[in-house]
């Protein structure tokens, strides 16, 4: 395979002649080095080297020449280097970065977080390793990757493809199940450590001294047993505190604590959808009791918010005792600020009106109608106030029975009226239009003819009716650039022997197996719904009893719905508009036509003008005052108290303290030191068959000792004619 060379414009410019290249990668390292004879030199710093279509390459960072030797030695960062040079931070004031989703959208995500979209790519194809509430926080980028990968039962793949480093994720290989190697195959040494650290106590102090304890739990098959009721826990209340999942007891126990000093709390905020009942109740107290309330600032961080002391106006329901003398230190309601607060400002009285309610119908109402007013409310200067007018006459409506069709009945049929009554009302409602469909044929191709030719009609010549345009389908060719987004939009071609139709693509089910850990509950009543995984296939469990459990065997099968795969369909066709052609086309309109006249049925209306019906407390007569009066809900006065926040909806926030986070964080970090007793130290020179995170096995044939481990990292020596690839397990 041929090492390219590219450089700084990312241009290729030969393939490298007569080198050594040693690239190590994985749990450290991540960079490799190239040696030439000095009177080579081809590389400058920032060029490329790369194998397509291989995860090897990388970018050069140094150059060391020596005239001693004559040698050159070009050295860089591999593409994990690349990676391991980013970090995974939290977003704003978070503690964690929470990952989850199908693992190649969460690669997506972070790849173009860290500014890398121009070398790496993420495959779009649907992974089958699903990120799962996955926590991480100020982490090296290759080092989170491939530990949430494990975590997740995958692995990170990468490949030099077309001028992209190409990432994916793939479920990691379990070679322990099947290809164990033995003392009677390779020299090793394996320690196995059965009764490993299963119960461990954290505690700490908090701030003001407090006590806080957390018991963590493994099983005998060494996995960690829940420490919280939710899968991502926010509050101290979230966690399990008691004894409850213990699963290993007496001389099987091994316990240790595991003193923190002091905690610090982790502050988790979570988004409040709606109003607490209490919000506006008791403001002087609002501080003590909303203590745990924030919002965000300008700058995107959490602040706290108080009620505060503020001026308020109270409405006077009562006339006060010493209105007459000190009128002028109230307040009245005069519209609203630029900011929506209503404003409050000192009347003035010179001279008004005065509005008096009528409740009985004056002896002029008839002929003097138009001296009175009626109270209306308007929007005035941001804010609803009360305003009189004068009373308009009432108009009398007469209904004339037409007994010949009008002369413009066809334009004018909306002005006549038709009978309503239903033998008790009686009443009349406005003709109605009939609705008319017309077809204009087009003579030229719409504009929008090949996105929206289904709107557009042609005539059937055998029947003569109007009939909606059909899609032309043409078979793809090759396989559609946005098949994995937009393959619904593709169709089969179905022929049934009679018709022939075209049938939308759908989704497909996709099966995939999770190991289980931890032997299942109804493992004897159900154990040929799992699954064992032989010669690279999973086989259901079989037998007329459940067999002896073993653990990193069997499988639980899962179903998801992906993208068919396009040679799972081809040949497929595309739904395109149809060649414009010689055949006319129609635009539909619908109009409103006059309905056929029926003799005896329509009227006309003529209307008279008269003083409106008389209804008591409604009518107001019209006085002029020149002092000011009393007016009940109209007055204000300034008070000073304390004042709640305005309720938003969607900007406040309730934090949580989550004391627990840091001790279960630390705890499980010991935790797992401790489970990583079992090793094997050997010394592998195989065939490049296994990735990191690929597991595998040894056992011991004397004393059956039996260990895995996953490969951590990769040591390559290629030259322009050799390749050897040694391994490390374990971290």
């Amino acid at each position: 395979m041929d090492l390219i060379y590219q450089n700084a414009d990312r241009v290729d410019q030969g393939v490298m002649k007569n080198y050594e290249m040693d690239l190590a990668y994985g749990k450290d390292e991540n960079s490799f080095t190239l040696t030439i004879d000095l009177d080579e030199h081809c590389l400058e710093e920032g060029y490329i080297l790369y194998m397509e279509g291989s995860e090897y390459g990388g970018i050069v960072d140094k150059i060391e020449a020596s005239n001693i030797n004559d040698r050159i030695c070009y050295l860089g960062r591999t593409w994990h280097g690349i990676l391991e040079g980013k970090i995974f931070e939290p977003i704003g004031n978070n503690d964690y970065l929470l990952l989850s989703g199908e693992a190649h959208e969460v690669l997506r995500e972070q790849i173009e977080i860290w500014g890398l979209t121009d070398l790496f790519a993420v495959s779009e194809e649907q992974s089958s390793v699903t990120i799962a509430n996955y926590k991480i926080r100020y982490a090296k980028g290759y080092t989170g990757i491939r530990q949430m990968l494990f975590e997740a039962g995958g692995k990170l793949m990468m490949e030099y493809k077309n001028d992209r480093v190409v990432l994916s994720a793939e479920p990691y290989i379990d070679y322990s199940q099947d290809e164990e190697f033995d003392s009677s195959q390779v020299y090793f040494t394996c320690k196995k450590d059965y009764r490993p650290l299963n119960h461990l106590l954290c505690i700490g102090l908090g701030e003001a001294n407090e006590l806080y304890t957390i018991h963590l739990f493994c099983n005998e098959y060494k996995g960690l047993q829940a420490y919280a009721t939710k899968d991502v826990p926010i509050m101290d209340s979230d966690y399990i505190l008691t004894k409850q999942n213990q699963k290993l007891f007496g001389k099987d126990e091994v316990a240790e604590m595991l003193d923190m000093g002091s905690v610090q709390a982790v502050k988790n905020y979570v988004l409040l959808n709606a109003m607490p009942t209490d919000w506006n109740i008791d403001a002087d107290t609002w501080n003590e009791r909303f203590a745990d309330i924030y919002t965000l600032d300008e700058e995107s961080k959490f602040k706290q918010i108080k009620a505060e002391k503020k001026k308020v106006y109270e409405l006077q329901t009562i006339a006060p005792s010493d209105w007459n003398e000190k009128f002028k230190s109230y307040f009245i309601q005069n519209g609203v600020d630029d900011e929506g607060n209503v404003v409050y400002e000192h009347p003035e009285f010179e001279s008004y009106y005065v509005y008096t309610l009528q409740t009985v119908k004056p002896n002029d109402w008839t002929s003097n109608y138009y001296a009175y007013y009626t109270k209306y409310e308007t929007y005035d200067n941001g804010a609803y106030v009360t305003k009189y007018r004068e009373v308009k006459e009432a108009v009398a409506e007469d209904y004339v029975l037409q007994k010949q069709i009008p002369n413009d009945w066809d334009k004018n049929y909306g002005n006549y009226y038709v009978d309503t009554s239903d033998g008790v009302i009686t009443s009349y409602g406005r003709v109605s239009g009939v609705t008319q469909k017309i077809y204009i044929q087009q003579t030229e191709p719409p504009s929008d003819w090949n996105t929206n030719y289904q709107k557009y009609f042609k005539k059937s010549r055998f029947t003569g009716e109007y009939v909606q345009q059909e899609p032309r389908y043409e078979q793809e060719t090759k396989k559609p650039k946005n098949w994995n987004t937009k393959y619904m939009n593709y169709y089969r071609r179905i022929n049934d022997g009679t018709t022939v139709y075209y049938q939308q693509i759908s989704a497909v089910n996709k099966d995939y197996y999770v190991l289980q850990t931890e032997k299942p509950s109804d493992w004897a009543s159900n154990y040929s719904n799992y699954y064992y995984k032989a010669e690279k296939e999973y086989k259901e469990v079989t037998g007329d009893k459940a067999p002896t459990w073993k653990k990193k065997k069997y499988y639980t099968k899962k179903t998801e719905y992906v993208v068919p795969s396009y040679n799972s369909v081809k040949p497929v066709y595309g739904a395109y508009a149809p060649h414009w052609g010689k055949y006319p086309r129609y635009t539909q309109i619908s109009i409103q036509v006059a309905p056929k006249w029926k003799k005896a049925t329509y009227y006309s209306i003529v209307q008279n003008y008269v003083a409106p019906e008389w209804a008591s407390n409604t009518y107001y007569t019209k006085t002029k005052v020149t002092s000011p009066t009393w007016a009940t809900n109209t007055y204000y006065t300034e008070v000073e108290r304390m004042v709640a926040p305005e309720w938003k909806n969607s900007i406040f926030y309730r934090q949580y303290l989550d004391h627990y986070a840091s001790m279960v964080e630390k705890g499980i970090e010991y935790l797992q030191k401790k489970l990583n007793s079992d090793t094997i130290d050997i010394s592998l020179e195989l065939e490049n068959i296994y990735d990191i995170n690929d597991v595998i096995g040894a056992k011991e044939n004397v004393t059956g000792l039996s260990v895995w481990m996953p490969i951590t990292k990769k040591i390559v020596k290629i030259t322009d004619t050799t390749e050897t690839v040694e391994y490390e397990v374990g971290e």
